[in-house]
């Protein structure tokens, strides 16, 4: 039950009644009134064949059509960054063309879509608005006849803008309307769904009303991070004063921070230049090479793929997809070990070193020089300074490697010596045997199958090995100067020693790519396999790679993916204390860095070229750059601040058109809901003195859905909330002696203040997509629970047998006769008296009888402590305990339901026992 059906109803039972929506905290009302505007503003007028959203970016070819009637509309300190091409591009490779000289024959033949934002005028500095010619139409109605045109229209009033019949789409963005291009982009894109409905005529064909509903979702979105309940103020403080102070230090010339948070990046800055001599400046755009984190990016996506096809068996050994090295040292090493960085293998090799004459060949033998530089004595059939058919890999312009010297490279692999003791040791040796792997299992080449499989689906066409073939040298960051092997500036190339010479293309190092499309790839990982509206990867390789798979051992690694510590060390972590068990990700040597949390939904790049000009640099570790920042990520999301009227605002007593009054607190001065939108807000009960129950702390969010036509409201704060705006905030006085008896909470009060704050407002069919999204998060909660229900009874049994034979030795007593014991210690915040917690729990009379449990029902169970809603066992028993802790509670009767019992299923004067979990405790009450 959502609905609000009595206001004191409500009042009393707030805080357990409102149950499982996503608590949101309070957020920049202005932010969120201007960018809600453009999601209910910016209408899909047409969509023929459903052309949106766009789908098949493999094999879609892309242009923009670029014209002098570009959008002048919006304060352009707004629209940096939001303007309809620069975030288009944000989802796949677009180029543009000039709209005032068509070539549409020649244009027709490369692309397969082509976007235009078509504008009736542009305002002059006198602020008239010069109007577009007949030409200007008749160009685009040719080019639509015979192509597929999607129609961004930006115009400046009804019956004024020409739109041709023979458009595929047409998106409609109002004037004056900040974030509203950023919005259309993303509804073509499916990344937001198409809400907005006409608010006037816009043409004789397109009337007041009309609208397209459109899905969204399938894409990262790009959104402020209020939107999301994140104090953004706090975030881009935090984050530029970080980076900004590795920057001084000298850790890095310039770095680049992307944020994510729930499927919407929500922070992307850029900070410094690519060099010291600031010469060129960090661009969003711009491609870094991702070092070892091409690990988590390259290959093992394509592992993970085929392991979902059923293609791959991680507990093979490697010969199996590997069979040179049948006979060797590691035949039998199984992939999941070897991914996990737990086969006992060498952390590397220093290949280009065993190329030197007089050095031996390998460094496990005698005469190997650990400190050798290139002084240009090869041995034969490795390098030359001049190019031709045998030295046909390029190192550098005046470095060839022989083109056999790779399977030198994997004998050397073969031959190496295996480490005595089996313990987690950081390895690349497998990375560079997964390319051919991938290549033998798929009978394709390994490039062409990732880009085709993987990051072209997802538009993400800067994921890319030699970069310097697609992409201009100046916009790819540079690494390292080089003075030990290939002498010179690296640029465009691999860092990596070894993956330069495996041809730039392994998956020990070698990818380079954007942060914007290593977030997109980051973000199917995310969502266990789905990016785009197709399931890329199954999702069980994402959640079989995802998570440990020898934490027993001490052994934190997923397979491929890093993890947190198992034991949080400040000193070590290259993570904030925050990130949850769940979370992966990897980092690289050249200063980059990625970490996902599933629990948050949380997304963190961190791109530098730290080694610039020298590898010799520890300072970016040394100054804890990448973890501080992790570590502001999570305070921007816990970080709860409350409305702050503006300085001109006043409180105002109102009455509402039916009699209701109220204190007007804090209003935004935006619009209130429309008929049919939901309301949702933020609400809470408190005497005089203290708040005794809050939506917030309880993790509820209440809405109410405006009428869509005229009902009499059954309760004041259904009279109120239609006249109320995003961020608006009231108070309802109530004189505790006109009610039959005080609640619970207010027994020493005379009155009872009820303060509703509105947290947003949405249209029907983005509740309704909302809701359907819950229901399937429940659905999986659900599955999860019910799935447990029998080990969780059987680890009751078990342990039952042992409190009868007076075997557990842990168990501590009250002296109010309440027994415990915690089988696994967890390190939240304690569960005292005026929080609420969220429970699993099985409960079992003392013969064994199961007479109830959450598991069952495949539901958290949430109550206020110390509030008498459940019984005195409970109240008194959960005060123990902590968030993360898993325990038994041994209740004796008069804790219980006492002499009466609870029929049929407990019998009178019984004692009870409850394994229980606590799931999460909620804040004190605010």
């Amino acid at each position: 039950m959502r609905q609000i059906t009595q206001f004191i109803g409500l009042i009393l039972t707030l805080v357990i009644g409102m149950g499982s929506l996503t608590a949101q905290t309070l957020r920049d009302s202005k932010t969120i009134e201007l960018f809600e505007a453009a999601r209910n503003r910016v209408c899909l007028l047409k969509n023929d064949g459903e052309i949106i959203p766009v789908m098949g970016l493999e094999e879609q070819k892309i242009a923009y059509l670029q014209h002098e009637f570009e959008d002048n509309t919006v304060i352009p300190a707004l629209q940096e960054g939001n303007d309809l091409l620069t975030v288009l591009r944000k989802y796949t490779h677009i180029d543009t063309l000039n709209m005032g000289k068509p070539e549409i024959e020649t244009w027709t033949k490369k692309y397969s879509l082509f976007i235009v934002g078509l504008q009736d005028g542009i305002l002059d500095d006198q602020g008239n608005i010069r109007m577009a010619d007949d030409s200007y139409y008749a160009d685009l109605e040719a080019l639509s006849k015979v192509a597929k045109v999607i129609v961004v229209a930006r115009n400046t009033g009804p019956n004024t803008l020409k739109v041709p019949p023979g458009i595929k789409a047409l998106v409609q963005v109002p004037p004056s309307t900040v974030w509203g291009e950023s919005v259309a982009a993303q509804i073509i894109f499916g990344a937001l769904g198409a809400r907005g409905e006409m608010s006037e005529d816009f043409s004789d064909e397109f009337k007041k009303g009309r609208t397209f509903v459109s899905t969204g979702k399938a894409r990262l979105s790009y959104m402020p991070p209020a939107v999301l309940g994140i104090d953004g103020y706090y975030l881009d403080q935090q984050v530029k004063s970080i980076v900004e102070e590795g920057i001084r230090e000298g850790a890095f010339p310039g770095a680049q921070v992307l944020v994510a948070k729930d499927g919407a990046v929500v922070y992307h800055k850029a900070f410094g230049y690519h060099t010291y001599d600031s010469s060129r400046a960090v661009d969003l755009t711009d491609i870094y090479d991702f070092a070892s984190v091409s690990k988590v990016t390259s290959a093992l996506p394509a592992v993970m793929k085929l392991y979902g096809e059923d293609k791959f068996d991680l507990d093979a050994p490697l010969k199996t997809y590997a069979p040179y090295f049948s006979g060797s040292n590691k035949a039998n090493l199984t992939y999941r070990e070897m991914l996990a960085h737990y086969a006992r293998l060498r952390p590397w090799i220093p290949y280009w070193q065993g190329t030197l004459k007089g050095n031996a060949k390998y460094p496990w033998q005698k005469k190997w020089d650990t400190n050798r530089i290139n002084d240009g004595r090869y041995r034969a059939r490795t390098f030359s300074s001049t190019p031709s058919a045998d030295y046909s890999v390029k190192i550098t312009d005046d470095l060839y490697q022989h083109k056999g010297f790779r399977k030198k490279m994997m004998k050397a692999i073969k031959k190496s010596p295996l480490r005595e003791d089996k313990e987690y040791v950081y390895s690349g040796l497998l990375f560079y045997l997964l390319p051919d792997i991938v290549s033998g299992l798929t009978n394709e080449d390994y490039e062409t199958y990732l880009y085709k499989n993987l990051y072209d689906k997802m538009g993400a066409h800067t994921l890319r090995y030699n970069p310097m073939r697609f992409y201009p040298k100046d916009r790819i960051v540079p690494t390292e100067k080089d003075t030990f092997f290939r002498l010179t500036q690296l640029h465009g190339t691999v860092h990596d020693e070894g993956a330069a010479m495996m041809g730039g293309v392994s998956a020990n190092a070698g990818l380079f790519g954007s942060a914007n499309d290593l977030a997109k790839l980051f973000q199917m990982y995310l969502k266990e396999g789905s990016y785009g509206g197709e399931q890329l990867i199954a999702a069980k390789a994402l959640q079989e790679f995802t998570k440990c798979q020898y934490c027993e051992e001490g052994n934190r690694r997923g397979l491929g993916f890093d993890k947190p510590l198992i034991e949080y060390d400040k000193s070590s972590s290259s993570v904030a204390e925050q990130a949850s068990p769940a979370s992966f990700g990897h980092s690289g040597y050249t200063g980059t860095f990625v970490w996902a949390d599933p629990e948050t939904d949380l997304l963190y790049i961190f791109f530098s070229n730290r080694v610039y000009p020298t590898r010799n640099n520890p300072k970016i570790y040394r100054l804890n750059i990448r973890p501080r920042i992790h570590t502001a990520l999570y305070e921007s999301l816990d970080r709860k601040s409350e409305a702050v009227p503006p300085a001109n605002f006043e409180p105002k007593e109102l009455i509402s058109s039916n009699g209701t009054n109220y204190r007007l607190d804090y209003s935004s001065g935006g619009k209130p809901a429309q008929k049919g939108d939901y309301v949702y807000f933020h609400a809470r009960t408190s005497s005089e003195s203290r708040v005794v129950s809050s939506s917030r702390s309880a993790g509820a969010t209440p809405f109410y859905q405006i009428p869509k036509s005229d009902t009499k409201p059954a309760n004041p704060v259904q009279d109120i909330l239609p006249d109320l705006a995003l961020g608006d905030s009231i108070t309802i006085t109530i004189a505790l002696d006109t009610l039959p008896s005080k609640p619970p909470g207010f027994e020493n009060s005379d009155y009872l203040y009820f303060t509703l704050t509105v947290t947003d407002i949405v249209s029907e069919t983005e509740h309704q997509l909302n809701e359907m999204e819950k229901r399937l998060s429940d659905a999986k909660t659900r599955r999860v629970l019910q799935a447990r229900e029998k080990e969780v009874a059987s680890f009751v049994q078990d342990m039952l047998k042992q409190y009868k034979a007076g075997e557990l030795d842990d168990q501590v007593k009250t002296d109010r006769g309440l027994d415990y014991i915690i089988h696994e210690q967890g390190t939240g915040q304690i569960a005292e008296a005026g929080r609420t917690v969220e429970v699993n729990y099985y409960g079992v009379l003392p013969d064994g009888t199961m007479f109830d449990n959450s598991f069952q029902r495949g539901q958290y169970f949430l109550f206020p402590l110390g509030r008498g809603r459940v019984i005195d066992g409970w109240d008194q028993g959960f005060q123990l305990l902590r968030e993360g802790d898993k325990a038994t509670i041994f209740v004796p009767s008069h804790m219980g339901y006492g002499e009466r019992g609870s029929p049929p299923v407990i019998p009178p004067s019984s004692d009870l026992i409850f394994y229980v979990e606590v799931v999460k405790v909620w804040g004190l009450s605010n």
